[in-house]
C-alpha cells in the first residue's frame, strides 16, 4: 500500500486496520469466549487494550519508552 509518502508493508496496513476498526483480538474479545475470559487481562492485572499495551503498561516499558520521547 502507498500512504503517499512512501510504502506501507501488508502486516503494518492490517494492524493499522485491525486498529482502527476495533478488530485486534485481545481484552473484551476474550471476554466473550467460555474458559478464555483470563486471557482478557494483562500480566499486570488490567485489562487488555490497545491503548494499555502500547502506551500504560509499565510490563511493557511503554510508560519509559513513551516518556523517553516526549523528552527528545
Amino acid at each position: 500500500m502507498n500512504n503517499g509518502k512512501g510504502i506501507i508493508s501488508p502486516k503494518m496496513n492490517d494492524f493499522l486496520w485491525k486498529l482502527g476498526h476495533n478488530r485486534h483480538k485481545i481484552g473484551t474479545w476474550f471476554l466473550k469466549i467460555k474458559g478464555w475470559q483470563n486471557k482478557a487481562y494483562c500480566k499486570c492485572g488490567k485489562l487488555e487494550t490497545m491503548n494499555h499495551i502500547i502506551i500504560e503498561c509499565p510490563l511493557n516499558q511503554g510508560p519509559t519508552i513513551w516518556n523517553h520521547m516526549k523528552s527528545e
